[in-house]
């Protein structure tokens, strides 16, 4: 070999293919060889490269990977012939040292040259020559090729040390790049994330649920970044769907229109619900510009979601500046729409109780039906957002009805005594006369006032029944507004025409006895001559009207008339002789899913069950049981301690149970259960007769809230919004 020509034509090659190139180019000068191989000790003996030599060329068929192991163009039986060369190849290992750099050998009759290139102790590159005849190795090649293998490994480790030095800088550059987009992206996320706890912060201001309705689609297109979002409310029971409010084409915030959508007409969303998923991001959708065309943009969906129950959800889309949505954007929007989820169902929850609350304790007040007539409209304005509001009572003949207190078309509540309809006039009416808690909602009405029109929009009728007693109706409109009836809204003016209803017809008994008392102290006037007889018999019968005006005509128990008695005055005994008195609220569970399963037939034998049942368990003589109102009940124990409540309100479950009374509303166990929430305190004040009452429904309330058939002590954190929970 020409030492000095090998050694110029390997130093000059810039790169590992060229060496294999030049490498195999050299051997084929010198040694009879077909095909030639390159293989790494490494990785279990891999292969390099390999070629195809001929007297006049080198044809480098293979230049692999550092991870490569096979040759090119294998098949099945190429790659065993390739492991079985190899297999022989890695015991030739050892025989190779400093004088020593070539071997011949044979295999399976074809003759080999084996050439090591030194790299360090017992690792050596292999070059294997397929011979096409035998060659004899003497000791001049045996150095010749010791020195020029040596400068062939010297290069080859020259340049791939380079190629991984090229490498690492390459990664080091995708590192750098990594880490500048994670702090880009951080710095965004801790805006976004700033911005959402303000959002937040902002939203639980609001006071009003329509106004955070509001709030949260203009917060989250101003804070967020949005183009466009809207949100929309949903409702399990009925799978209703009511749009509230969302950005127009120009992504002003308005109304979103009411067209009586269910979930069906929503599939991405209701596929969302069965695969119990809260977030949909379509990539390209048909979106309407500000210009009025159609172009293509991306629309995301995020349900409201407070732990299994979906409130609604918030859509988005990019319609106006085509905006891409952003990694941080979906990670911050997704805890946005959890935390709107809790804030709209807590204020929901919050402000239905309240509003309930305080309008009955309003009209509780009132002495006359005249007057709950009256405050019934005025509340229902005020708290109710009803634009326009009226009561018709049903005359004695059911044949009309008959106003009492409505609002004019300038909105002011008048007396509207003069008005009277026939009831087969109109068919609401009419049907409102057979179904018990009848209700009709209608959008785009004329609407009228004594007969004549005044202007178009909704217009709700509500049944107001006394049990089994139909006592009249309540009308309302939205006029003014022009405000679409949500089916939440509309819920909650069934709540309030029960109440309305249950305080008339008190009410009535109340004139009708106070009737009946003047009757008879007129006969008592004119029969002079049967005084003392006429005196017994009207001491009888005021002792048995006494009865009927102090006991609730269904459940035959006490009811709260007689009840709010007797408890202002053991609350005064109790005061003077510093005695405790305890307040136990008690409500039966889903009783409103119970008549809608059960009717309302089984619905009372279920209430007079259920009252029977408390009578029972509150066995001391100066132990109170009594109907507070619906399907509520209300204890009244004196001089007792938390353990009599204890026994007394755990008693009560076990015998509820006992009724076995079927409810298949109830999932865990389809039987009637009842929460309760209780109140232990010494009275000091006579003022605080409601304060303990209120007490006892808060923790009721959070009895209800906190998943039903439990009992709530007040004393136990209802005060600091953290009941406790009673064990059975």
């Amino acid at each position: 070999m020409d030492l000095k020509l090998c050694c110029d034509e390997i130093v000059q090659q810039d790169s590992i293919k060229h060496l294999y190139q030049a490498t195999f180019s050299l051997l084929r000068r010198y040694f009879p060889a077909v095909h030639a191989y390159w293989f790494s000790p490494v990785g279990d003996w891999q292969v390099k490269a390999c070629a195809e030599l001929t007297s006049d060329s080198c044809k480098l068929s293979k230049v692999s990977e550092p991870e490569a192991t096979l040759l090119c163009h294998r098949t099945s039986s190429g790659e065993a012939a390739f492991n079985e060369l190899r297999a022989w190849l890695q015991p030739l290992a050892s025989q190779f040292s400093y004088e020593r750099s070539m071997v011949t050998a044979c295999h399976n009759q074809q003759d080999y040259l084996v050439l090591a290139l030194p790299q360090a102790v017992e690792a050596h590159l292999m070059l294997v020559l397929k011979l096409s005849e035998p060659v004899l190795l003497n000791d001049a090649m045996q150095s010749t090729a010791h020195v020029c293998l040596l400068q062939i490994s010297r290069q080859q480790q020259k340049l791939e040390f380079s190629h991984h030095s090229h490498q690492q800088l390459s990664l080091k550059h995708n590192l750098e790049s990594e880490v500048i987009e994670h702090i880009y992206q951080n710095h965004y996320l801790l805006s976004f994330t700033q911005k959402l706890h303000k959002s937040i912060m902002d939203l639980s201001q609001i006071k009003h649920l329509d106004s955070l309705y509001r709030g949260v689609v203009e917060t989250s297109q101003s804070q967020f970044e949005l183009d466009r979002v809207a949100l929309y409310l949903y409702q399990d029971s009925s799978k209703k769907v009511m749009p509230s409010y969302g950005g127009n084409v120009q992504g002003q915030v308005e109304p979103l229109p009411d067209d009586g959508l269910s979930l069906a007409d929503y599939p991405w969303v209701e596929k969302l619900l069965q695969q119990g998923q809260v977030f949909d991001l379509t990539e390209t959708v048909p979106l309407q510009s500000p210009d009025g065309k159609q172009v293509m943009g991306w629309r995301l969906t995020l349900l409201l979601m407070d732990k299994d129950t979906c409130i609604g959800w918030l859509q988005i889309d990019n319609s106006i500046r085509h905006n891409p949505l952003l990694k941080h954007q979906k990670r911050v929007l997704g805890v946005f729409s959890s935390s709107v989820a809790q804030l709209l169902n807590a204020m929901q929850q919050e402000q239905d109780f309240n509003v309930l609350y305080e309008i009955n304790q309003a009209l509780a007040k009132q002495s006359s039906l005249d007057n709950v007539c009256k405050k019934s409209i005025e509340l229902g304005r005020a708290f109710l957002h009803l634009d326009r509001a009226a009561l018709l009572l049903v005359d004695p003949t059911q044949c009309y009805v008959v106003g009492t207190w409505g609002t004019n078309q300038q909105g002011q509540v008048v007396a509207e005594h003069g008005f009277k309809e026939a009831i087969e006039s109109v068919p609401s009416y009419h049907r409102g006369m057979v179904e018990h808690d009848y209700f009709e909602v209608n959008h785009g009405c004329t609407l009228h006032y004594n007969q004549d029109p005044v202007g178009n929009g909704s217009h709700g009728v509500f049944s107001l029944w006394d049990e089994q007693k139909i006592l009249g109706f309540l009308v309302v409109d939205n006029l003014f507004s022009q405000a679409p009836f949500t089916a939440h809204q509309v819920d909650v003016i069934k709540v309030f025409c029960q109440n309305i209803a249950q305080i008339m017809a008190t009410r009535r008994a109340e004139f009708a006895l106070k009737q009946l008392n003047e009757e008879l102290e007129l006969r008592v006037q004119r029969r002079t001559q049967a005084l003392e007889q006429k005196q017994q018999d009207l001491a009888l019968l005021n002792k048995e009207l006494a009865k009927v005006s102090a006991t609730d005509a269904l459940t035959q128990i006490a009811n709260r008339y007689h009840f709010d008695k007797v408890y202002r005055k053991e609350l005064s005994r109790a005061i003077r002789q510093h005695r405790s008195v305890a307040i136990i609220m008690i409500d039966i569970d889903y009783f409103k899913q119970f008549n809608d399963i059960y009717g309302h037939i089984r619905g009372d034998e279920c209430l007079y069950q259920v009252a029977q049942c408390l009578n029972d368990c509150a066995q001391r003589g100066s132990d109170l049981v009594a109907r507070y109102g619906g399907e509520e009940f209300i204890i009244l124990l004196s001089d007792c301690r938390l353990q009599n409540i204890l026994e007394l309100t755990h008693k009560i479950k076990r015998e509820i149970a006992k009724l076995g009374i079927c409810h298949e509303y109830e999932q865990a166990n389809s039987q009637l259960t009842i929460s309760a929430g209780f109140v232990l305190r010494q009275p000091h004040l006579k003022t605080m007769a409601d304060d303990l009452i209120d007490m006892a429904d808060q923790a009721l309330y959070q009895a209800k809230r906190r998943g039903r058939n439990i009992i709530v002590n007040y004393d136990d954190g209802v005060a600091n919004k953290n009941p406790a929970l009673l064990p059975d």
